[in-house]
Order: C-alpha cells, then structure tokens, then sequence
C-alpha cells in the first residue's frame, strides 16, 4: 500500500531527524507562521510575544521579571543587556551572541540555540526544560543551582564552565568539549558522556557515577577515585 509506505518513511524521517538534533522525547519550540517584525524603535519594557529579529545589537538594557513568548532571533546581540527572572517560552537563537549575559532566576521552556556564542553565560538558579544547545559556544558557562528537563547539549564547547548543584532528568551531551571544566554536585547517573572530551575535568566522584563512559575516559578518570593506572 502506497500510504503505509509513505507512513514508513515519514517515520523513519522523523527518528532520523530526532536523533541529529536531540530531539527524542523533546518537545519543539511552537512558533506561528507568521511573526512580527521588531525594530529598535519597540520597547523591552512589556513582554514580546510572536516577534521576530534579525540582525540586531540590542542596546544596554535591564529587564527584569518579562515573558519572551514564540519569538525567534537571527543574528542578535545580547551582550550588552541583563535579563533576569524572565521566562522564556518557544523561542529559537540562530547565530546569536548572549555572552556575559546575566539570565539567572529564570526559565526556557521549548527553546533551541543554534550556533550561538555564549561564552561566560550565566543561567544560575534557573529552569531549562526541552532546551537544545547544538554547535554552541558555551566556554565559562556559569550554572548553579539549576534544573535541566529534556535538555539536548551537542558539539557545543564548554571549556572551562562551572557547573554545581544541578538536577537533571534525560540530559544529552554528545561530542561536547568539557576540557578544564569544572562540575561538582552534578548528577550524570545514566547521561553517556563517552563522546566528549573530559580532559582535566574536575568533577566529584558522586557526579560521575553512574554516566556512561568509554574505555579511554575510564583510565583518565580514574585520578577521581584516588588511584593509578599502571601501564
């Protein structure tokens, strides 16, 4: 039967398309169609809802407690705001720069970055739920006391980051760089890190266990456990 063919590949498409971008059991950011345009002329101090902006520096600002909802931003700079207690609903960062940006005390719920650079990014004290980071810049990220649902980091740099007292549940990270990172009080029990480079991470033992690892890892994690592999 031609539809149950046509039903197979549209399923197969969809694994496919899951399993490059993350995706399994995550919900998409919700956008509509049609979304405004905005200009510089529109103000932060009420919340943005289905807006669009494209190659844009967003100018020094300070928002506070402001909802972002279906918009989508393309080649925005961010850098030179502080966003805090703000909640972000099905939003989507294409090649946008949020570095040193201050966003701690808030949510992202249905959000995707791509290609965005955020080095130095401060996401303490926050909720991410169905997040996905892919080819992301994310050196010194900062992120204390933070609840990750659905969460998708791939090929994403994040040398150097500091990460503690974090709960996570189905938390992807695949062919990421964690060299000189260090993550205390993380909970990796079942997250396969066997793709990403760990090289002179600092981590807890507690954050270890139970994550899934390669052999190579294996040997040079084992300072963790205060021991010394003999060659």
């Amino acid at each position: 039967c031609v539809f149950d063919v046509y039903c197979i590949e549209i399923t197969v498409f969809s694994i496919f398309y899951e399993m490059v971008n993350g995706r399994k059991g995550m919900k998409k950011p919700k956008l509509v169609k049609q979304l405004d345009m905005w200009s510089k002329n529109d103000s932060l101090d009420d919340n943005l809802v289905n807006k669009e902006i494209v190659s844009m520096v967003m100018e020094p600002c300070m928002v506070n407690e402001r909802r972002w909802d279906g918009c989508s931003f393309d080649h925005v700079d961010f850098s030179f705001c502080q966003i805090e207690q703000d909640e972000f609903l099905d939003c989507v960062f294409e090649h946008c720069n949020l570095s040193n940006l201050q966003m701690s005390a808030g949510s992202m719920i249905r959000c995707e970055f791509r290609d965005c650079k955020l080095l130095g990014w401060d996401i303490s004290d926050s909720l991410l739920q169905d997040v996905l980071f892919k080819d992301c810049q994310l050196c010194y990220l900062n992120m204390v006391d933070s609840n990750l649902k659905t969460v998708s980091m791939l090929s994403c740099d994040l040398q150097d980051s500091r990460l503690y007292n974090l709960s996570q549940k189905d938390w992807v990270l695949e062919e990421c760089n964690l060299l000189d990172a260090d993550w205390y009080k993380v909970s990796l029990a079942n997250v396969d890190i066997s793709t990403c480079d760990l090289s002179n991470i600092r981590m807890d033992v507690d954050s270890i266990k139970g994550s899934i690892i390669s052999e190579q890892q294996a040997v040079s994690l084992a300072n963790l456990l205060g021991v010394t592999v003999k060659k």
